[in-house]
């Protein structure tokens, strides 16, 4: 089992390295209260930089449904009961189902804009509407956050700092959810409903999958085995 466990965490790793590297490669993404024009010259400037994101961002997203099934089999052999484990492989799973779409779909759109330059001027809308629905999918993201919150909590598979940050996480990505609508720093995409919980979850996945590396979990053989702390 453990060395599952190692190649769960390194896929977890992966999958960080993968979305930040999306983003950066994606430069600096114009707002969604910018003119149509700025968002239009976007798109069509950074044509080939979003398919190639495009592309990271959903290999990243197979590597985090392998890095869920993993933590909810870690969890289940530690003793916790098959509903927090199915709660994070479904929330991880469902999580990258709408990653690929979203992807995908701004894709398809930044290829049909800038492949019919006539179909510029409406780029503003699908643009729009992916940035949206990616902050509503953070209620999502809290589904898998809070199960491996609660999980950790009750078998010790990892340490408590790890349940409270998974919360932390979770309850950000909630929140952020609600800001539909906002402006300004609430502004769906700015830097309290997307940065904060980002940085939260990738803290969190960062340091789990580090754990999981270093097999830093019990060796579970039937009844669960409290973790050893370094």
């Amino acid at each position: 089992m453990n060395h599952d466990v190692r190649w769960g965490g390194v896929a977890g790793a992966g999958a960080v390295v993968l979305v930040v590297t999306s983003r950066m490669i994606c430069g600096s993404v114009p707002r969604i209260d910018e003119s149509p024009e700025s968002i239009a010259a976007y798109v069509v400037g950074h044509r080939d930089q979003i398919l190639v994101a495009s592309v990271l961002f959903a290999v990243a997203m197979v590597l985090v449904v392998w890095f869920g099934a993993v933590l909810a089999e870690t969890f289940r052999r530690a003793g916790s009961s098959g509903v927090l484990p199915a709660l994070v492989l479904t929330g991880f799973a469902v999580l990258a189902t709408l990653g690929v779409l979203v992807t995908s779909v701004m894709a398809g759109m930044t290829y049909a804009v800038t492949a019919h330059p006539a179909l510029q001027p409406i780029a503003v809308a699908p643009y729009t509407a992916l940035a949206v629905v990616g902050t509503v999918a953070g209620v999502v993201a809290a589904l898998p956050l809070t199960a491996s919150a609660v999980a950790i909590v009750r078998t010790g598979v990892f340490p408590r700092w790890l349940a409270w940050l998974a919360g932390a996480a979770a309850a950000t990505k909630f929140l952020a959810a609600f800001a539909v609508g906002g402006a300004g720093v609430f502004l769906p995409g700015g830097v309290l409903v997307a940065f904060v919980p980002a940085v939260l979850a990738l803290g969190w996945v960062i340091s789990t999958t580090a754990l999981l590396i270093r097999e830093h979990v019990p060796v579970m053989t039937g009844a669960a085995r409290p973790l050893r702390h370094a």
